[in-house]
């Protein structure tokens, strides 16, 4: 499997890490897993460079 995209959606105040995969030589993209995240982590991961879901 593949990432193919992570970003930091905020709605409301709450924070959630998106993570979308594909599987392996195919096209098959599957849902984004959605991870409920802290607001301290996501200004970590934005730091780190995962940007913010459009």
């Amino acid at each position: 499997m593949d990432i193919i995209k992570s970003c930091i959606r905020e709605t409301d105040g709450k924070y959630t890490l998106e993570i979308t995969i594909t599987v392996n030589d195919s096209n098959i993209t599957l849902d984004p897993l959605v991870i409920p995240i802290t607001e301290a982590q996501a200004a970590v991961l934005e730091r780190a460079g995962v940007p913010s879901c459009s």
